[in-house]
């Protein structure tokens, strides 16, 4: 095989590998409701307090990443002090996405309350998946995405008392960027492919990967929850 023909197998390799990444790398954000509160309209709350997302899902019984690591969880403690951080900037994204949307809320930490005239949220972190850093900076379109899933729950005062009026259950992963290979002319793209064989199973990171994938992928997931949550208040609240 000649130089020249080496460089159009080459080329027409490369590109096939760019069509199906392009195929199979959407982004995805998802937010299922499920819908609990069946009563009578509940009065609309004055405010929405929203508490940090617990690291794991062992308070409601989910617990994805149990059997291996190193706390009882099967985290370890770096996992679980990510998980917190994942937790805070949830919620706190949470609160300014709903403030946007005309809600008030106030942000907690600790046991769940529901003070009176308000509403309560609180979340656990179920799964936390950081894929592959170097596939999405020199592939990317959604090639080693990363995947994120979590569950709230929405709380009222009701007749029985505090109690949980809706739940849900939100994914979320990261987009289909175009990666620095896919950026390049196809020559040098070629000879960067060799480079990506020597880093894709390894700990690359650089420019915008140096910040947490899973604290991207929370701030998607408050946006999306945000707008179930005022669906929810519509749904089973008198108006204002």
């Amino acid at each position: 095989m000649t130089r020249f023909q080496f460089s159009q197998s080459s080329s027409r390799a490369i590109a096939l590998v760019l069509v199906v990444a392009l195929m199979v790398g959407c982004a995805s954000v998802n937010t299922n409701g499920i819908r609990r509160h069946r009563g009578r309209r509940l009065p609309a709350p004055r405010a929405l307090v929203i508490y940090d997302f617990e690291q794991t899902g062992a308070s409601i019984g989910l617990d994805a990443n149990a059997g291996s690591g190193d706390s009882e969880d099967g985290l370890s403690e770096e996992e679980l002090a990510t998980r917190e951080e994942v937790g805070r900037v949830l919620a706190d994204v949470l609160a300014k996405e709903l403030e946007e949307r005309g809600i008030l809320t106030s942000r907690k930490r600790g046991p769940i309350g529901v003070p009176p005239d308000t509403m309560a949220v609180g979340g656990q972190i179920i799964t936390v998946d950081d894929g592959s850093r170097a596939k999405r900076v020199l592939i990317g379109f959604g090639v080693g995405k990363s995947r994120m899933t979590s569950a709230a729950q929405l709380y009222a005062l009701t007749d029985a008392g505090p109690d949980i009026v809706w739940e849900y259950q939100n994914t979320t992963a990261s987009g289909p960027k175009p990666g620095i290979l896919t950026t390049l002319p196809i020559g040098a793209a070629i000879q960067g492919f060799t480079l990506l064989l020597l880093v894709v199973n390894g700990g690359m990171s650089t420019m915008g990967e140096l910040s947490s994938s899973a604290t991207s992928n929370a701030k998607r997931m408050a946006g999306e929850l945000a707008d179930a949550i005022e669906e929810t208040l519509k749904t089973i609240t008198t108006q204002r």
